[in-house]
């Protein structure tokens, strides 16, 4: 028994080591330069320019591109974990697949938006009574009524 806790207690620390090493690899920026962050399957570079997010497909090999009339707020916030990257402006989230090469917007229309969660599979985001999901696999955002339970369509 105390060799199992033992051998428990190992893995936990293997665990929390290798968890500290990717975080810190996670974000590079500085005043001058553009940023870049990095997960599994996915490379995010924001250029210091703001005015684009390109995002880097291992699976797919390739890259794409969100680009924007006017530079994006320093307060933007981008997050990746694996597959996935999302972030939200005034009136958008954006999601991007590492698994389709497919960023896609959708738009908010809720008086106060809200923030969006990025799971190991998933991206969600609750605007007034519709609740937005974009999959890890998936090429477009799903919705669904939180009144009705209804599936809605969006274009």
């Amino acid at each position: 028994m105390q060799s199992l806790l033992h051998c428990l207690m190992c893995i936990g620390i293997l665990l929390a080591a290798a968890t500290s090493v990717h975080a810190q690899e996670g974000l590079k920026s500085s005043q001058n330069e553009g940023l870049w962050i990095a997960d599994t399957n996915t490379l995010v570079v924001v250029p210091k320019s703001r005015q684009i997010i390109a995002a880097y497909s291992v699976p797919k090999a390739v890259w794409a591109r969100v680009k924007f009339d006017t530079p994006l707020p320093p307060a933007v916030n981008v997050v990746v974990s694996g597959d996935l990257v999302a972030f939200q402006t005034k009136t958008s989230v954006y999601a991007f697949s590492a698994s389709t090469a497919t960023w896609c917007r959708q738009d908010l229309k809720g008086k106060s938006p809200g923030d969006f969660y990025v799971g190991i599979n998933m991206i969600r985001v609750r605007d007034g009574d519709v609740l937005y999901v974009f999959g890890a696999n998936s090429k477009a955002w799903s919705g669904v009524s939180l009144a009705t339970g209804e599936e809605l369509s969006l274009k």
